[in-house]
């Protein structure tokens, strides 16, 4: 008799020990699952960071391009006229 008492305790001891180390598991998966987030935050954050410099830069290479077209027309307009000067003297 004094065996099944023994076996009856063992096995809720099994049951508790289950549980806690479920728990544990749980617990540690929530601590891990909020370091994910935390870190998805981050590049979030720095992937708006890299579209707004993106935006920058395109718009940078925009102004330039039009200041490096005018300046070519205005070149091409200078040599026309040092070509056309030449021949008046």
């Amino acid at each position: 008799m004094q065996r099944i008492g023994r076996t009856k305790l063992n096995g809720k001891m099994k049951s508790k020990i289950a549980v806690y180390i479920v728990c544990i598991i749980s617990v540690t998966l929530l601590i891990y699952n909020q370091v994910l987030i935390s870190k998805v935050k981050k590049e979030r954050i720095n992937n708006i960071t890299l579209k707004f410099k993106v935006i920058d830069l395109e718009t940078d290479y925009y102004l330039l391009y039009n200041e490096n077209l005018r300046l070519e027309e205005e070149n091409q307009l200078l040599g026309s006229y040092v070509a056309y000067s030449d021949t008046l003297y």
